[in-house]
């Protein structure tokens, strides 16, 4: 989930000092701005209704942070806020079943011939070219300039079509997968439906968020102008 702050007021402030204090202030001000989301999102997954000893959640909860950094170099580049589960860290960490319990997952029972088959060598090949040629084709697209949304989707369903024709051998093996794992549904197979959390918050909480990230922004630009310390 994403949004992008338009603010012609706070542009305007931001543009009387130096780049250096504008990235300090947007810095600290998206900080606080994403505050509330965090603990939130803490305090839901410490108490999600899920069966068992809870280290897991724990874990979640403990690990979703707040993350403010510049994208690019230079001053000039934007200030990007995330907030979420971080999984960096040593390979293992129990936050890292966070995206099971958030988006859900299907099990598939031990007879599912085919449906986890590892791709053959001249798959695996024809899988990186093929990702290779997608990159290289959207970006040729994305470059021209002005057209119409119709126009991009059909270029991109072009270049996609010309793929499959290309790498046929990749293309075959993932159809054959995709098949096997549609033959095993039974009642062998079971689901576990994803809670959302995360998205119902980071939904309901992303309009405050950005109005809080508006006003402390405008506030701390005002107070340097004036000569204090934002």
């Amino acid at each position: 989930m994403q949004s992008q702050l338009h603010a012609d007021e706070l542009r305007a402030a931001l543009k009387q000092l130096p780049p250096k204090v504008q990235q300090a202030i947007m810095k600290k001000a998206m900080r606080k701005a994403l505050t509330p989301t965090r603990d939130t999102l803490r305090t839901a997954w410490r108490a999600a209704p899920y069966k068992g000893k809870p280290p897991h959640r724990q874990a979640i909860a403990r690990m979703t942070n707040i993350d403010v950094r510049r994208k690019g170099a230079g001053y000039s580049a934007p200030i990007i806020g995330r907030v979420g589960v971080d999984y960096t860290g040593r390979k293992g960490m129990l936050q890292r079943v966070w995206h099971l319990l958030e988006a859900g997952f299907k099990r598939y029972h031990k007879g599912a011939k085919g449906a986890y088959q590892n791709y053959s060598a001249a798959g695996r090949d024809e899988r990186q070219a093929y990702k290779a040629y997608l990159s290289a084709g959207r970006k040729e697209i994305m470059s021209f300039k002005g057209l119409s949304k119709q126009h991009y989707g059909a270029m991109l369903k072009e270049l996609a079509a010309d793929a499959r024709k290309q790498y046929p051998g990749y293309v075959g093996e993932r159809t054959s997968r995709a098949q096997a794992r549609s033959r095993s549904i039974s009642a062998k197979n079971s689901s576990m439906p994803g809670a959302w959390r995360s998205k119902a918050i980071g939904k309901a909480m992303l309009a405050s968020a950005m109005q809080t990230l508006r006003r402390e922004a405008l506030a701390a630009a005002g107070k340097a102008l004036k000569g204090g310390t934002p």
